[in-house]
């Protein structure tokens, strides 16, 4: 055999494997392609992690969440998206609905969600180790450690943000003035570490709870600058949007969704993903190439040793 033969069976084997690879396989047996299995990453506060009671409990075959499950446990596995789905959460929050209403509009496309959520999180107000800042932020050194896990057979399609609440209610301008400013260190640190582009990683927020009661009335000083910063994001991150949280309402207490009010979050946020054109990934139904074995299921995934 030539060497020209030699190296191109090399090419082709290094190749193959390169997509063997490229691919999850599920506990239930089903594997789904890189391309076809999409990632987000929810990071927030307590909104975010869920407070209603009234949580869905069905489990959607191609819904997906990472190391949480029922159980609320970090079991570092993909596990079917129903709520509770994450262990500050004491009811329904965005992230079954969200991946629900995707999974209905684009056919054939797996959803996954990777959330790290706390009723105290912030972006960097609490403390110095704690929040979303960056390196060394405990909330997100766990979302971006989780997404590097699963980055060579997903595709991470963006990031979701419900956060600001908690420096709106501590009245300290230092912290509701930087927000802008801070979530673009944020996003611009996980996307460097991740090893995206902002076009491979749309980032969004949903700006301040606007109807807030109590010390949350959007009017009042802290919630309004919150808003004010929500509002600069777009123009200071680059492939970034926010979604409005106007008209919403907070029917827990002061600040706290029903799953009502999560569902529609969750509605207008895949509409921005739409609008936006945030949704890079989306060209078809199908598998541009399939397995050279396996039964097609749906049209876009394969049953493990069929």
């Amino acid at each position: 055999m030539s060497s020209y033969n030699r190296i191109g069976l090399i090419l082709i084997g290094l190749g193959l494997c390169g997509f063997l690879q490229a691919q999850v396989t599920l506990p239930n047996g089903v594997i789904v392609p890189k391309d076809h299995f999409i990632v987000y990453l929810f990071g927030g506060t307590c909104n975010m992690s869920g407070r209603t009671p009234d949580g869905d409990k069905v489990a959607d075959p191609r819904c997906w969440a990472w190391g949480t499950g029922a159980n609320a446990k970090d079991v570092q596995a993909w596990v079917p998206c129903v709520d509770l789905i994450f262990n500050d959460a004491l009811g329904a929050g965005p992230a079954t609905p969200f991946l629900k209403t995707m999974a209905g509009r684009y056919p054939g496309y797996y959803f996954g969600v990777i959330q790290f959520s706390n009723s105290a999180a912030c972006i960097r107000q609490a403390g110095p180790t704690d929040g979303f800042l960056g390196p060394g932020y405990k909330w997100y050194d766990k979302l971006v450690a989780d997404a590097k896990k699963v980055k060579a057979s997903v595709t991470l399609a963006g990031y979701f943000t419900m956060i600001g609440i908690v420096e709106a209610q501590s009245g300290a301008t230092q912290y509701t003035a930087s927000i802008s400013d801070d979530w673009k260190k944020m996003v611009d640190s996980m996307r460097s570490n991740l090893g995206v582009t902002p076009q491979q990683f749309p980032a969004i927020q949903q700006e301040q709870e606007h109807e807030g009661l109590g010390n949350l009335v959007i009017t009042l000083p802290g919630p309004a600058q919150a808003w004010a910063q929500d509002l600069l994001i777009p123009s200071k991150v680059t492939n970034s949007a926010t979604v409005s949280s106007r008209g919403i309402p907070i029917m827990m207490d002061t600040h706290h969704y029903d799953h009502a009010g999560e569902t529609e979050v969750t509605k207008r946020l895949a509409d921005t993903i739409k609008a936006r054109h945030f949704d890079f990934w989306y060209t078809s139904s199908t598998i541009s190439v399939a397995p050279a074995a396996g039964n097609a299921h749906g049209a876009a995934i394969w049953h493990a040793g069929s």
